[in-house]
């Protein structure tokens, strides 16, 4: 994969978005690459938790307005609808779907389709001069309608959205987009530390939350409360929830294996 990088490291897995030139902006084979890694990372034991960052100045630019298609993925000009098919939504999903625990590691600017991406995952921390933005209308461009009304509100996501404005890292949190600001300097160790603490949870279960909770979101309460059932019954055949009750009757630390 020529357009995201790789490595894995104790049960944490680091995915970098590698087209620094560009501030990493989305064409078509980073989106194939990304939808690929998210895949294998959930059907891999061995990965507990994942971390997106980007390399270079930025996390992620947005779309590559220079152009989607590539050699590989050529654009398909006549045809609306497979573009929008082939567009960045596919990787909302894939990272929703993602049974384990994504952090968003954000410096530079995360905008329009890379902010998205940011929102596309669990948590998400940032450099305290870090960029957000919605920034379609001002494009021309219509997206970014799936995520943030379920994290903002109805009204704030028509600000956000119609106005495409940008928006600083503390304003990111006080939104509720951002999960903590740190100074740049600092982001690393501080979401280094975090994901070490979440692949040595018990991820399973973890997974089995994250699954309830997209799919309870916007459904009736019942709904929501089978959905809960569910996984509360899920998780009392995993390793870990006999694990944890153990340690708890020890008094040990827990020794959680993700499964």
């Amino acid at each position: 994969m020529e357009c995201v990088q790789v490595h894995d490291d104790d049960g944490v897995r680091t995915v970098v978005l590698n087209r620094p030139e560009s501030l990493n902006a989305i064409n078509y084979d980073l989106l194939d690459d990304l939808e690929r890694v998210a895949r294998q990372s959930h059907n891999d034991p061995s990965v507990r938790a994942v971390v997106i960052r980007g390399s270079g100045r930025a996390f992620c630019a947005g779309d590559d307005l220079k152009g989607m298609g590539t050699e590989r993925i050529p654009l398909p000009e006549d045809d609306p609808n497979l573009r929008a098919e082939l567009g960045y939504p596919r990787f909302i999903l894939a990272l929703r779907h993602l049974a384990k625990p994504v952090v968003a590691q954000v410096h530079g600017y995360a905008l329009g389709a890379g902010c998205d991406l940011a929102l596309s995952c669990d948590l998400v921390y940032a450099a305290s001069d870090a960029t957000f933005g919605l920034v379609f209308a001002q494009r021309g461009m219509v997206s970014g309608t799936c995520l943030l009304p379920r994290l903002v509100g109805y009204q704030k996501a028509c600000e956000l959205l119609f106005s495409g404005r940008t928006f600083d890292a503390e304003e990111a949190r006080r939104l509720g987009l951002v999960n903590r600001v740190v100074p740049a300097e600092r982001l690393d160790e501080e979401v280094t530390a975090e994901v070490r603490r979440l692949a040595e949870g018990p991820t399973t279960a973890l997974g089995l939350m994250k699954r309830a909770i997209n799919q309870g979101l916007g459904v009736p309460l019942e709904t929501a409360v089978d959905l809960q059932r569910h996984v509360v019954a899920a998780s009392f055949r995993t390793f870990d929830y006999a694990e944890g009750k153990r340690a708890f009757q020890e008094r040990r630390p827990a020794n959680y294996r993700g499964n």
